[in-house]
């Protein structure tokens, strides 16, 4: 009777370690295995559940097998309930469900094809060991959820102790209901009970150990951990399409904000712009093409998209004893990394050249190669043209005085010269 006892503990441990190497290994195979191998334990589980091996101490009554597969279950599902969060549980728990679904429409569909009787078949007293052992399951899921979340309200308390008292407990309740549901009116009932109670402390205590190692192999974090937000989560389908259309109405409502405030932002710059008077322009340096606004274009008399968006179409419309000029410091600006201003004279629709004061600033990749020029103009000709008016009577006056001078100057000589003949 023991040498079959030390199989199930080795076989135990052994489906331990397979739960454990295959999330180690998700990042390379995905989570899918591991899902699948939960399906698989969940059939052998619901199998041995029947057919499991037993031991009988004096007025003890050990079920061993079904608890060797049970307990893997548990374990992958607590890991990846603190490791993915509830929606990954959430998937291991209805992967559980249509297992036993599957199973057991499974052996019905094959005993009404032949007599399986020597090996299983489905009645009602085992459809009863089946409902409650998928009640006792689910209500193993919850719990589990329930004294996690709130032993970690407790931060005093090490994770292994956290651990211990969480397997300890799941595995106690699911023995009250299983046993007390399937076995309560039979004679052996609290010889199972006391047996299953042990078996699962004795277990709770190795599977402290092994989970801890597991998780803090594995980097776990009790404060980076996806949290649910209420403990049914983990069973609730509809708590994904909730978590998206939230999560979508979030988006929309920051997408909205976000629009609200760029058409601010812009009404507020082109009041500014539109106070000032300004052009704005934005050339790329590496296409050439130029932007121009609509106000940059109604200064020069034309209608918003009448100019070319070429620096060609530029250089038509600046006056010609501007352009060496004009390059000259926009060259200058873009080696040096300096602001860009300069005075140009610009054609208009009509035709006529009028004067405009030009700032603009410079953005560079990561190789510092200049990659975009944006800038303003603002009309300046009547102040230029009153400046050059003021320029050219200062050149007259300056012309005059020195005429003035310059007729003393010779007055003043030919006094000297009259009174030197006087003499």
């Amino acid at each position: 009777m023991y040498i079959p006892l030390l199989y199930l503990c080795l076989q135990t441990l052994l489906l331990w370690f397979i739960v454990a190497a295959l999330y180690h290994q998700k990042n390379k195979i995905t989570l899918i295995p591991l899902y699948s191998f939960i399906a698989i334990l969940t059939i052998f589980t619901q199998n041995f559940s029947d057919l499991g091996f037993a031991v009988t101490v004096g007025q003890w009554y050990f079920f061993i097998a079904s608890f060797s597969y049970f307990t893997p279950i548990m374990f992958a599902i607590l890991t990846l309930y603190l490791f993915e969060g509830p929606k990954a549980a959430r998937r291991a728990f209805w992967t559980v469900l249509f297992s036993i679904i599957f199973y057991v429409l499974i052996v019905y569909l094959t005993g009404i094809m032949s007599d399986t009787t020597a090996w299983i078949t489905i009645n009602s007293l085992m459809l009863s060991n089946h409902f409650w052992s998928l009640f006792a399951f689910i209500l193993d899921i919850i719990f589990m959820a329930i004294f996690w979340e709130t032993l970690s309200k407790i931060k005093q308390i090490p994770l292994i102790i956290k651990i211990f008292f969480v397997t300890l407990a799941v595995f106690t309740i699911d023995s009250f209901i299983y046993t007390l549901s399937v076995y309560g009116s039979s004679d052996l009932y609290l010889a199972i009970l006391k047996g299953n109670l042990l078996n699962r402390f004795i277990l709770s205590i190795f599977a402290t150990f092994f989970i801890n190692y597991s998780l803090k192999s594995n980097g776990f974090s009790e404060e980076n951990r996806v949290k649910p937000k209420n403990v049914f989560e983990i069973l609730n389908f509809k708590s994904d399409l909730e978590i998206k259309i939230k999560t979508l109405e979030k988006t929309i409502v920051d997408e909205q904000a976000l629009k609200q405030k760029i058409m601010d932002s812009e009404e507020t710059f082109q009041l500014a712009i539109n106070g000032a008077g300004a052009g704005i322009w934005d050339w790329n340096t590496v296409t050439d093409e130029i932007y121009w606004s609509p106000k940059f274009c109604t200064l020069l008399g034309y209608q918003p998209g009448e100019i070319i968006n070429t620096l060609n179409a530029f250089k038509e419309i600046l006056h010609p004893d501007e352009v060496k000029k004009t390059f000259d410091i926009i060259d200058n600006c873009l080696k040096s990394k300096i602001p860009y201003e300069t005075e140009y004279r610009l054609k208009t629709k009509s035709g006529e050249y009028k004067w405009f004061l030009a700032n603009g600033v410079t953005k560079y990749d990561k190789n510092d190669k200049p990659i975009r020029m944006v800038g303003s103009i603002i009309n300046i000709n009547d102040k230029k043209i009153t400046e050059l008016k003021l320029n050219e009577k200062v050149e007259e006056l300056t012309q005059l005085n020195s005429l003035m001078v310059g007729r003393e100057l010779k007055m003043t000589e030919l006094k000297d010269q009259i009174n030197k003949l006087k003499k």
